[in-house]
C-alpha cells in the first residue's frame, strides 16, 4: 500500500471525552455482583464529566461525520489524517529510533 497509486483514504478520528451512557454497565461503580451502577452513581459521574468539558453524543458524534462526509478530506502519499474537533490535527514527527524504543519493528519485505 502508498506510493502514487494508492488510492486508500486512511482516517484516525478523535471524538474527545464524551459522555455516554456505557456508565450504566460499569460494575465498578455498582455493588459488588450487580450489572449495572446505581443510578445515582451515575447521575453524579456524569455530572463529573460535564465538569470536566466532556461533550453530548451528538457532539462527540461530530469530528466521525465529519471524516466521513469531508470532500476536502484526499489520500495521501505518506500516511493519512488524524481528526480532533473536525479538523486535520497536527502531525508530531517521531523518528524511527523513538519508534524502535517503543517496542514499534517495521517488518516490512
Amino acid at each position: 500500500l502508498g506510493g502514487e497509486s494508492s488510492r486508500a483514504l486512511v482516517l484516525s478520528v478523535h471524538p474527545g471525552l464524551v459522555a455516554t451512557e456505557l456508565l450504566r454497565y460499569s460494575t465498578v461503580a455498582g455493588p459488588a455482583g450487580t450489572l449495572a451502577a446505581p443510578a445515582a452513581e451515575v447521575a453524579a459521574a456524569r455530572r463529573a464529566l460535564n465538569f470536566w468539558g466532556a461533550k453530548t453524543p451528538e457532539q462527540g458524534a461530530q469530528t466521525t461525520l465529519f471524516a466521513v462526509t469531508s470532500p476536502t478530506l484526499t489520500p495521501r502519499t505518506a500516511g493519512g489524517h488524524f481528526l480532533r474537533e473536525c479538523a486535520d490535527a497536527e502531525k508530531e514527527a517521531v523518528s524511527s529510533s523513538e519508534l524502535e524504543g517503543l517496542g514499534y519493528r517495521d517488518e516490512r519485505l
